[in-house]
């Protein structure tokens, strides 16, 4: 999620607020900085995925056909994204997209199909005895997620419209797009679980920032544009696609 991503994951935690492109590496500073220094642009690698979507068809997918269609407009719209000159451009983009309608819903299935593809490789790892993501344990011990069938069908399925996403969940989010999800816990001010990460060992990826009262309602940290003018660049911010690679990054063996 450069924040165009950080806003298809607060969508799909159930709460929308104003949505702009702001990804920063984890630096320390406040979650509404700006990125700085050179980052390249990748583009995405997200229609290149679906060959290993094929394990969806066997979970009875309703619309599984539409499944390629929608990871394309999910790669195409990042990209119009990433190629805005400015945030402030970029925000609007965001803005005029995530309203409720078709296109924002077309992709946050395909988000979700994303994470449904991380939890089959996940899954399968565990049976071979690979090294999978320690979040894994949890995952698949709750009886209503011990395999991707019953984690789609009890709780995937329903992000976005009658559920969010558990803790262990976001663990998975993080993984699925390659990107460090940094939450500030308003709730948790002035303990240890202030900031929270997910996940919290891929230190080398992107960090990008959310905003938490009760770990149930997300909302994107935007600065004033006020801020924005303030700011001085010598290039335009553009947020970088880390291309998923094919292993899980640091992991532990079960």
């Amino acid at each position: 999620m450069p924040v165009f991503i950080s806003a298809m994951a607060a969508r799909g935690l159930k709460r929308r607020q104003r949505f702009s492109t702001q990804t920063e590496k984890d630096s320390g500073g406040g979650g509404a900085t700006a990125l700085k220094g050179k980052h390249r642009t990748q583009t995405p690698a997200l229609t290149q995925r679906l060959s290993t979507l094929d394990n969806l068809a066997a979970l009875q997918i309703t619309d599984y056909a539409t499944v390629p269609n929608r990871v394309s407009v999910l790669a195409t719209t990042w990209q119009e994204s990433v190629q805005c000159e400015s945030p402030t451009k970029r925000e609007r983009v965001c803005q005029q997209l995530f309203v409720g309608g078709q296109e924002e819903y077309e992709l946050l299935e395909a988000l979700k199909f994303l994470m449904l593809k991380t939890v089959i490789q996940l899954h399968s790892d565990m049976q071979n005895g690979s090294c999978v993501p320690e979040f894994c344990w949890l995952l698949f011990a709750r009886d209503t997620s011990k395999c991707p069938r019953s984690f789609f069908t009890n709780h995937l399925k329903h992000v976005g419209f009658s559920g969010g996403l558990e803790q262990v969940e976001m663990f998975l989010l993080g993984y699925s797009l390659q990107h460090r999800l940094r939450v500030f816990r308003l709730y948790k001010a002035d303990t240890e679980e202030f900031i929270t990460y997910y996940p919290n060992d891929q230190t080398e990826w992107l960090c990008l920032s959310l905003v938490t009262e009760d770990d149930r309602h997300y909302n994107v940290p935007v600065p004033n544009q006020s801020e924005l003018d303030s700011k001085k660049h010598d290039k335009p911010i553009r947020p970088k696609w880390n291309k998923p690679s094919s292993g899980t990054g640091k992991t532990t063996v079960l």
